[in-house]
């Protein structure tokens, strides 16, 4: 059984454990999530998805040596929607 990701905070940890460069990596933490409130969830789902896109049509693994820039692009994508949400990275 996956381990549900139920709050931003465990989210922003996954993604910063992960090598998203490793764009299975990326979908694999987007089928992890559950929040609460599903219009969070899928808006966080679609922005994790779109940059795995991005990443497996870009071949952006053979680009880049780490996904140091991908990883701090795609957090400040999120840090937004959950502030839009009133949420941060602790909630």
């Amino acid at each position: 059984m996956k381990e549900e990701i139920w709050n931003t905070k465990m989210l922003f940890e996954q993604i910063q454990k992960d090598n998203i460069l490793d764009y299975k990596n990326l979908n694999a933490i987007a089928n992890k999530i559950e929040m609460l409130d599903k219009n969070y969830t899928s808006e966080l789902k679609q922005i994790i998805l779109d940059k795995a896109d991005i990443i497996k049509l870009n071949n952006l693994k053979e680009k880049y040596n780490n996904d140091k820039k991908i990883k701090n692009e795609l957090l400040n994508e999120l840090k937004e929607i959950a502030s839009y949400y009133g949420l941060n990275s602790e909630n």
